[in-house]
């Protein structure tokens, strides 16, 4: 009996609780529409000054622009074009406009370009290709992604993916030459420009002994399709290497395939061998668009909060004040 008028005495207190947390909320919520009514003409007036401030400034500050370029990096070269990304945007926080002017990212005493971001896209399947027993490794792989979100697109496997992507942000003053400003510094090394050079031989060469070797398999093929009719002389060994007996024929038909799958491959990714940083991707600067880009609609916010948050310290100064004198009246 005394435990069931324990419990209910508990149960009175919570929902006593519960009645004074309602009954202050709604004490709060009417002190606070009181203060917004009696001063509704400062925040109105900071509202209609911010909306105008705004506007002046989105009409003459300018906005700036915005682009994203979908690169692939060739013969090697990602830590080169990470690297020199950096010290780019290092020249820029440093504001180094000789370097700058010479690489067309400053034109007079304005500047262009704001900075550079660059990131892998990530292709799980690129990275186990060129990894041995791809199979077993996928799982791990894959387990050890979950726990660590930027294991993919840290350094270690940076430099395994061929497409990237760079965000370009600009000044308001810049056009889309920018871009190609950006993209011939990056192609400038002269290092790589020469292993560009060797390696587009040596995938023209290896493309074109590829189809010389189709072409022998396909004579093999015809040979082995007809009959002809060999005359055997007693004294003479004869050898007959394409005979119904050659049970290996479709091991040939399969690399056939394999040769000329690798041959269009390699063919279409000598389109990409111009350079070492390769646009695949028609980029445009845009202007950037966010709610708190625009200065119409970020000023008025922050006179507003700015308002409220000078209120606040009033209240709580005077609060303290009146608090002060009373303990010293003690």
């Amino acid at each position: 009996m005394e435990d069931n008028n324990n419990a209910e005495i508990d149960l009175g207190q919570v929902y006593r609780k519960i009645g004074g947390l309602y009954n202050g909320f709604l004490i709060r919520f009417y002190k606070s529409a009181q203060f917004v009514f009696k001063n509704w003409w400062i925040l109105l007036g900071l509202i209609i000054g911010g909306i105008v401030l705004g506007n002046f400034q989105d009409a003459n500050g300018g906005k700036a622009k915005e682009t994203t370029l979908i690169v692939q990096i060739n013969f090697g070269g990602s830590n080169y074009v990470y690297d020199a990304i950096d010290q780019l945007n290092t020249k820029i926080k440093e504001n180094d406009t000789l370097e700058l002017a010479a690489l067309g990212f400053r034109k007079g005493s304005n500047l262009l370009i704001s900075s550079v971001e660059i990131e892998p896209i990530v292709n799980i399947v690129e990275i186990l290709k060129k990894a041995p027993n791809s199979g077993d490794n996928m799982d791990v792989l894959l387990e050890a992604s979950q726990f660590e979100e930027d294991l993919l697109t840290s350094e270690i496997f940076t430099s395994e993916y061929s497409s990237h992507r760079i965000i370009l942000s600009a000044a308001s003053s810049a056009d889309n030459t920018i871009i190609k400003s950006l993209i011939d510094y990056l192609n400038s090394n002269t290092i790589l420009n020469s292993i560009k050079n060797v390696t587009i031989e040596n995938t023209k060469r290896k493309i074109e002994l590829n189809w010389q070797s189709v072409a022998y398999l396909d004579a093999i093929f015809k040979i082995y399709g007809s009959k002809v009719a060999v005359d055997r002389q007693k004294d003479q060994i004869y050898f007959n290497s394409f005979g119904v007996e050659n049970g290996n024929i479709h091991l040939m038909f399969r690399e056939k395939r394999s040769i000329q799958n690798e041959t269009e491959l390699l063919e279409i990714e000598l389109l990409k061998y111009n350079n070492i940083v390769e646009v695949i991707n028609r980029p445009v600067l845009k202007v950037k668009t966010s709610v708190f880009g625009s200065k119409k609609l970020t000023y008025p916010i922050v006179f507003v909060l700015a308002f409220l948050l000078v209120s606040f310290v009033r209240r709580i100064y005077k609060k303290a004040k009146r608090l002060a004198a009373e303990n010293q009246i003690d």
